[in-house]
């Protein structure tokens, strides 16, 4: 019986999955089983949150790629397709919350340029922004307060000089006409 990346790789699309590196990196007996599935099945891997601030620069002095490298090296073992996810966000660590306007700009290019750098070679594509529209136009973020609309482009533009991966912008829920 073909797997899923076969059947759909036969008409031209990759069968993935969003999913963390404790899923499938670790000896207990759900992380090996879940790891063959996935080997098995997946053509790509979304990072679910082991590419997100909160797991990256959990602190504003440290960067911590611990989790990434695990799943980037999963999926590099693999044969697997890497998607990561995201660069730029609205659920941030409470010290990003506190950061200044005149800080903001740096502190968003240093994170954009550093973790896309991390994974040139090894992250195909990546989510450089995510889940920014709302209904009522764009969401109030940090960056949208600091920075104005502007921090889009510049995070696509410190993406595009970082990495050669392919660039998306990600959203959610469009299909809605209010978040209830």
């Amino acid at each position: 019986m073909p797997s899923l990346k076969e059947i759909a790789a036969s008409k031209g699309l990759l069968f993935g999955t969003a999913l963390n590196s404790g899923h499938v990196v670790g000896t207990k007996s759900a992380q090996t089983v879940m790891a063959e599935v996935v080997r098995r099945e997946c053509a790509c891997i979304t990072a679910e949150s082991d590419m997100k601030w909160t797991a990256i620069k959990p602190e504003a002095a440290k960067f911590d790629f611990t989790r990434g490298d695990k799943l980037a090296q999963f999926t590099s073992d693999n044969g697997i397709l890497l998607r990561g996810h995201a660069l730029v966000w609205h659920d941030l660590p409470a010290w990003v919350q506190n950061i200044s306007a005149q800080d903001a700009e740096t502190i968003l290019v240093e994170y954009v340029k550093t973790t896309a750098s991390r994974y040139e070679g090894k992250v195909g594509h990546w989510d450089v922004i995510n889940e920014v529209a709302s209904p009522s136009g764009l969401r109030d973020t940090i960056w949208l307060r600091h920075l104005g609309e502007k921090y889009i482009d510049l995070a696509f533009q410190v993406a595009k000089e970082s990495c050669t991966a392919t660039r998306f912008y990600n959203e959610n829920r469009m299909e809605y006409d209010n978040w209830e």
